[in-house]
């Protein structure tokens, strides 16, 4: 029996594999199971059609309060908004297929990053980072996508647009001190972080985020 082996968060170590794969090899070989069309995204600057941009939609924690007023945005600078609820998810292999013809996505931190693996090469991910969660967002999904040859953007969410900022208040150390919080013990951090956290975001700040994707896409 061939021992599993932990190559690190969606990684392939290619030094541990006896023919050197690689995560591209990796993510060719989902390409090639699910008979995915698209490698690597066009620039923007050599086609007509509007960048498709995906935003996981949350229905439970780490929702967007103000989701609806975020596709508006998104369409009024030139995406093509897709919405994916937490159901459509659970589809892999029409899932699959549906990040494959993506350029962006934008999701809050969550398992749902997970599918990233599918988007083409050159494509966007954008997380919305919780408060209290920023070395965890980096490490599962943003190191991961880099390495897996996308391009990663953050925004890191500030502390008057969670819904724990009107919950506990500035002074409290859940939004003053989260490293605090962290000292506890990963239960509480899980179900206060994780468990109670939404967000309603600054369109404005979010603005400047979505111009960068659009020089990132060229």
């Amino acid at each position: 029996m061939i021992p599993c082996r932990y190559h690190d968060i969606l990684a392939v170590n290619s030094s541990e594999v006896p023919e050197g794969h690689t995560m591209e090899n990796f993510k060719q070989f989902l390409r090639d199971s699910f008979n995915l069309k698209t490698k690597t995204i066009i620039p923007l600057a050599l086609r007509r059609k509007k960048p498709k941009l995906l935003l996981l939609s949350r229905q439970e924690s780490r929702k967007l309060l103000n989701e609806d007023d975020m596709v508006k945005l998104m369409e009024r600078m030139g995406f093509q908004v897709q919405r994916a609820l937490p159901s459509e998810t659970s589809y892999l292999d029409k899932f699959a297929h549906i990040m494959n013809s993506c350029d962006v996505v934008v999701a809050a931190h969550g398992a749902g990053l997970t599918n990233q693996v599918f988007l083409p090469n050159g494509a966007v991910v954008v997380q919305i980072v919780p408060l209290g969660i920023e070395w965890a967002s980096e490490h599962y999904f943003g190191t991961p996508a880099i390495d897996m040859g996308l391009k990663y953007l953050e925004y890191k969410v500030w502390p008057n647009e969670t819904s724990l900022y009107d919950l506990y208040g500035e002074d409290d150390p859940i939004i003053s001190d989260p490293a605090s919080v962290w000292a506890k013990g990963y239960r509480i951090v899980q179900d206060v972080y994780l468990n109670r956290q939404d967000f309603r975001i600054n369109l404005n700040r979010f603005e400047g985020t979505l111009l960068q994707v659009l020089e990132v896409l060229g």
